[in-house]
């Protein structure tokens, strides 16, 4: 695919937690869980909420690309987890950077911890096909709300809140290209980790 990257961007909350600290809330051993995940420290929410993560890389993604958000017109949102079911995330975001209605398309992808990949391989396609122009495609995740810190406290260390960003163009002879790409999905592990609430289960 003929496509480039003309701009990225990644927001963290103001939080930060060591491993050292989470030790001594949960009454572990010191090191354990640094021995574990490898993991000293990850940034938690607490005031932000995932939408401000989600704005402010998206505006340090444009900056980078030099581009105004009102030049974006396909919004695409790869996040595990979303705000809210219905709807999507991506026009909150769409309407928190002040593009007006109508103006762009906005929408999900949901692939769980590889939304951003596919999330960037659909605004890829459609960039290149010359429907869409100019791409952000966004991920923003708070994994600390629902992490399983009693039961399995070294699956659970592995993770931090934060959201990335990237701002998609298609490219000419000689610029940026994806060489080569493949999906495939494994259905036989659909049970291995899920949150059962928000749908019609």
């Amino acid at each position: 695919m003929r496509i480039k990257i003309i701009g990225t961007g990644g927001a963290v909350p103001a939080g930060c937690v060591t491993s050292r600290a989470l030790e001594e809330r949960l009454g572990l051993a010191e090191g354990r869980l640094e021995a574990a995940t490898g993991v000293v420290e990850r940034y938690v929410c607490e005031g932000e909420t995932q939408i401000d993560l989600a704005c402010a890389a998206a505006r340090i993604a444009l900056a980078d690309a030099g581009v105004k958000p009102g030049a974006v017109d396909l919004i695409i949102g790869g996040c595990g987890v979303p705000y809210q079911p219905l709807p999507a995330t991506a026009p909150l975001v769409m309407q928190r950077l002040g593009l007006a209605d109508g103006s762009a398309a906005a929408f999900d992808v949901n692939s769980t911890c590889l939304g951003f990949l596919t999330a960037f391989e659909t605004a890829s396609r459609l960039v290149e096909a010359g429907q869409f122009s100019t791409a952000l495609v966004f991920s923003s995740e708070i994994a600390s709300r629902a992490l399983p810190w009693k039961e399995q406290p070294e699956v659970a260390a592995l993770f931090g809140d934060g959201a990335a960003a990237a701002i998609l163009q298609k490219g000419g002879p000689g610029e940026g290209r994806v060489v080569a790409s493949l999906m495939r999905t494994y259905p036989s592990a659909y049970e291995a980790c899920g949150i059962g609430s928000g749908g019609t289960r």
